[in-house]
C-alpha cells in the first residue's frame, strides 16, 4: 500500500486489502464507506457518523458470478444450481468473514440485476 511506504497520506481500500497492514499497526482505519459500521470492524465509524452529508453513503465491495448476455439458458440454470447453494452455505460465509466481507442474503437472478442497476444509479449520483 502506498500509504505504508509514505507515497501518500491516505487511501481508500477494500478491507481485505488493508487488514494485514491494519493488524500490523502500519495503518489505521478512520471510517468505513457504508451507512453503518461493519461487524468485522465494530470500532470503526461509518462515514455518516462523521459527516452528516454522507449519512446515506453505501460504497461496498460485492462479488457475483456473471456470464455474457447470450449464454444459453440451460448453462445459466446449471450455474445457478451449483453456485446459489454454495453462496449461502455456512462454509462460504466463513470464507467471506476470513476476507472481512459481510455476508448478504441470497438473491435471485432478477434481484441481482435490480441490485446492479441500483448500484449503477447510486454511483452515477455520486458523480453529479
Amino acid at each position: 500500500m502506498a500509504v505504508v511506504s509514505g507515497e501518500c497520506q491516505a487511501v481508500i481500500s477494500a478491507s481485505a486489502a488493508a487488514v494485514g497492514q491494519m493488524d500490523a499497526g502500519n495503518v489505521k482505519a478512520l471510517a468505513v464507506t457504508s451507512n453503518e459500521r461493519l461487524s468485522t470492524y465494530p470500532d470503526v465509524p461509518a462515514m455518516g457518523e462523521l459527516y452528516e452529508e454522507l449519512s446515506d453513503m453505501q460504497v461496498n465491495s460485492w462479488i457475483m458470478l456473471a456470464v455474457s448476455a447470450d449464454t444459453d439458458s440451460q448453462i445459466i440454470a446449471f450455474l445457478q444450481s451449483v453456485f446459489a447453494p454454495a453462496a449461502v452455505s455456512d462454509q462460504y460465509k466463513q470464507t467471506q468473514k476470513g476476507f472481512y466481507f459481510q455476508p448478504v442474503e441470497e438473491m435471485t437472478n432478477e434481484q441481482m440485476l435490480e441490485f446492479v442497476s441500483s448500484q449503477k444509479d447510486y454511483y452515477v449520483s455520486l458523480l453529479k
